[in-house]
């Protein structure tokens, strides 16, 4: 409540802030389960929250592995890229040749797939042909 008895309003200007401060709230109060992954409309919630949490207990695995099981192969490593995690550009990794033909690929898809390319051992080529650049 504030001094003159009204409640206390926070607005955001941009979302970015709001889908980050809910990620913080979910990975704080362990509030992270299948349901909320699923929701399609969370998708940048769930990248904030993989930068924000570290591969040091079982929940935190499963929470990921749960975020990468229905995503696409650039959403996963852009949660990777946000974790700065080595494991999770791994776990994003489903072969040795990464196929991007003919996507649309973002200036953020460009820098977690170079940290890919320069952490993950497993990949030997990513094929890159008639993509598109997206500037976002």
């Amino acid at each position: 409540m504030g001094s003159n008895g009204s409640e206390d309003l926070y607005t955001f200007h941009h979302l970015t802030f709001q889908e980050f401060l809910a990620a913080f709230y979910i990975h704080e109060a362990q509030l992270a389960n299948v349901e909320l992954i699923k929701e399609e409309k969370l998708h940048k919630v769930w990248k904030f929250y993989c930068g924000l949490i570290l591969l040091n207990n079982r929940s935190s695995i499963d929470t990921t592995k749960l975020v990468f099981e229905k995503k696409t192969f650039l959403y996963n490593i852009q949660c990777a890229f946000e974790s700065q995690q080595v494991e999770l550009c791994d776990s994003a990794i489903r072969n040795d040749h990464i196929e991007l033909r003919g996507k649309t690929i973002s200036s953020t898809d460009f820098i977690a797939l170079d940290m890919l390319s320069q952490s993950a051992e497993r990949v030997n080529k990513i094929s890159l042909i008639h993509c598109m650049w997206d500037s976002e």
